[in-house]
């Protein structure tokens, strides 16, 4: 009986430790996207927008990957170029970004660009 116990408490610690995830962005450089007539140069980082000449923030874009299949933080900037374009700038960067995850299982994505002149 005791020993049935331990078995079922071990299994259920390691299922529980198993749905633990995290990811990794790398922080250097920017990447181009492009949504019909617009295109964005997006920065990871705020210090990396600064070397590329930053004078100006201009708007703050919240968005998510939401009503798409690319649910990656990737896919959460690709879903908000348009509302980027929309402030009148082609430049931004990623302020946050953050990607839900239950019980292992990742869900949507969220993040804060930064449109900047």
């Amino acid at each position: 009986m005791r020993y049935s116990k331990i078995v079922i408490f071990l299994a259920l610690s390691l299922v529980l430790i198993g749905c633990a995830t995290g990811s990794i962005r790398m922080v250097d450089g920017s990447s181009s996207y492009k949504t019909g007539t617009c295109e964005v140069e997006v920065f990871q980082t705020k210090s990396s927008a600064i070397k590329s000449g930053l004078q100006k923030e201009v708007c703050v874009v919240e968005g998510s990957s939401a009503f798409s299949f690319d649910h990656s933080i990737e896919g959460a900037v690709k879903n908000n170029i348009k509302k980027i374009c929309s402030c009148g700038v082609r430049k931004a960067y990623i302020e946050s970004a953050h990607r839900e995850s239950q019980m292992g299982i990742k869900g949507v994505s969220y993040v804060n660009l930064v449109g900047f002149k």
